[in-house]
C-alpha cells in the first residue's frame, strides 16, 4: 500500500499486484498478469496476458495488443485505453472512458457496465450487451453492436455501422375473436455511413 514502481516487466506466468494507494507506471506485460486492487496503473503495455482492475482501481493509458485482455470490474475505471488488438471487458459497474478501438480489437460492455467517449475505427468493434450502456461513441469505419442502451452514437467516415436492438411497442390485432395483444418484439435496426 502506498508503494510506487516504474518500468516493471511481467513475463510468462508472472504476477504483479497493485494494492490500494499503490502506483505503477510504464509496466510491460508479456504473458503475465496484473491485478489492480484499488491502486493506480499508468501506461501499461499489454503485449500478451491479462490486466484485472478491481474496486476503486484505475488503469489509465493501457495499450492492449492482439494477445492482451483488460478486465474492468465493479467500481473501477479503465481510462484512455488503446486497443490495437485484443479485448477490453467492462463488467457490472465497471467504467471505460475514452477507449480507442483499432482494427481487430473489441470492447465489450456487459450488463450494468458503461463505456463513454469510445472511438471505433475500421475493423474494430464495440459490443454493448443487454443491460450495458454506451454514451458518445464515435464510429469511424468500425462496427457498433448494441443490445443494451446507447446514447448519442455518431457515425463518421466510410464503412461505419451501428446496429441497435429497439423494443417495438406491443400492438393489438383485430380479428373476429376478441382483441388479442401480441407480445412485444425486439427489432434490430442498422445505420450505415
Amino acid at each position: 500500500s502506498g508503494g510506487v514502481a516504474s518500468g516493471t516487466f511481467v513475463g510468462i506466468a508472472g504476477n504483479e499486484q497493485i494494492s490500494s494507494g499503490g502506483l505503477v507506471s510504464g509496466a510491460t506485460v508479456s504473458g503475465g498478469t496484473e491485478h489492480v486492487f484499488g491502486g493506480t496503473i499508468l501506461g501499461t503495455t499489454l503485449i500478451a496476458g491479462s490486466e484485472y482492475v478491481y474496486t476503486s482501481g484505475l488503469a489509465s493509458g493501457t495499450v492492449v495488443s492482439p494477445n492482451g485482455k483488460l478486465f474492468v470490474f465493479a467500481g473501477s475505471v479503465g481510462s484512455n485505453t488503446v486497443l490495437t488488438g485484443g479485448y477490453e471487458y467492462l463488467f457490472s459497474a465497471g467504467v471505460g472512458r475514452g477507449t480507442v478501438v483499432d482494427s481487430g480489437a473489441v470492447v465489450q460492455v456487459l450488463s450494468a457496465g458503461m463505456v463513454s467517449g469510445a472511438v471505433v475505427y475500421g475493423g474494430g468493434q464495440e459490443t454493448v450487451l443487454s443491460g450495458g450502456n454506451a454514451s458518445g461513441t464515435i464510429v469511424s469505419g468500425g462496427f457498433d453492436l448494441v443490445f443494451g442502451h446507447a446514447l448519442d452514437a455518431v457515425l463518421v467516415g466510410g464503412n461505419s455501422t451501428v446496429r441497435e436492438r429497439v423494443a417495438a411497442r406491443a400492438f393489438e390485432m383485430q380479428a373476429a375473436r376478441p382483441t388479442a395483444v401480441l407480445p412485444r418484439q425486439d427489432l434490430m435496426i442498422e445505420r450505415r455511413y
